[in-house]
């Protein structure tokens, strides 16, 4: 039983090992404790995806963003095409994130977010200078598995 138990441990750490993507359960000691995926940094921005309740929360955090409501252009790199995107974004209350997707299991890019190998990333804003990130989003279906799974 033991040995089993090591080799799943195994199989498990060689499988998110080779992905983009990190992953994490979050206890902050006032909630349930909940599960998110991250990519690699990007100009100082992380990619974060977030399960609250039941719900995918796709955005990025890491940079002080000023408009409360920036337009986000997402351009997705599916097979080497181009797959772009405009939305309107949602800054948190401290500053330090825009929300893309309130629940990215039910938007439209959610096939060309399965499906890319890169993602860029630039946040419109009015007041402050527009930044563009870009982000490998290789395994980005494994990191929606994992948020999903409950």
């Amino acid at each position: 039983m033991k040995n089993l138990f090591f080799t799943l441990a195994f199989l498990f750490s060689i499988f998110y090992a080779n992905s983009q993507w990190s992953y994490q359960n979050v206890d902050n000691g006032f909630d349930d404790s909940y599960r998110i995926a991250y990519t690699t940094v990007s100009n100082g921005a992380i990619l974060k995806l977030e399960n609250l309740n039941g719900n995918i929360l796709f955005y990025i955090q890491g940079k002080y963003y000023c408009d409360d409501y920036p337009l986000v252009n997402l351009v997705f790199v599916v097979n080497g095409v181009n797959v772009k995107y405009s939305i309107e974004g949602v800054k948190s209350d401290d500053g330090k994130a825009v929300f893309f997707m309130s629940d990215l299991t039910t938007s439209e890019i959610l096939t060309s977010f399965k499906k890319c190998t890169l993602l860029k990333v630039r946040i419109n804003e009015s007041y402050c200078s527009s930044e563009t990130y870009s982000f490998n989003m290789s395994k980005s279906t494994s990191a929606l598995n994992y948020i999903e799974y409950k």
